[in-house]
């Protein structure tokens, strides 16, 4: 199914639809915020507009996981000739480079009747 996406929309377009989404969202949510700061009644335009953009952000989110590298890439790296790379990495890499050895446990925190942690001095 995103196969079928990935041509359709170019990236000039997707920033002009997501920052259009971003100022009317902006602006609803600015006047709603202000009707309900003032304690006046919501109008229904405002409702309306609410569910229409709560609606419209599921299609941006289906196009936004449509985009999404598949691939993790790494930070970017400099090669020899001075010229920065991308290069894609294994996610489970990036785990494994980052595991600590925690086999030793922890220590219980001591608390007080309370429940509050208890003073060690």
């Amino acid at each position: 199914m995103e196969e079928q996406y990935k041509d359709t929309i170019s990236p000039a377009a997707r920033k002009a639809i997501y920052w259009v989404y971003f100022a009317v969202t902006l602006v609803v949510g600015s006047c709603q915020a202000y009707v309900a700061a003032i304690g006046a009644a919501q109008p229904n335009w405002i409702t309306g507009a609410l569910a229409v953009l709560a609606y419209a952000g599921a299609m941006l989110g289906l196009q936004a996981a449509v985009f999404t590298p598949k691939t993790p890439v790494s930070a970017v790296k400099p090669v020899d000739d001075g010229v920065a790379t991308i290069e894609p990495v294994d996610a489970t890499t990036i785990v494994e480079e980052n595991q600590q050895d925690m086999s030793g446990g922890f220590e219980p925190i001591p608390l007080d009747s309370s429940g509050r942690v208890a003073s060690t001095s």
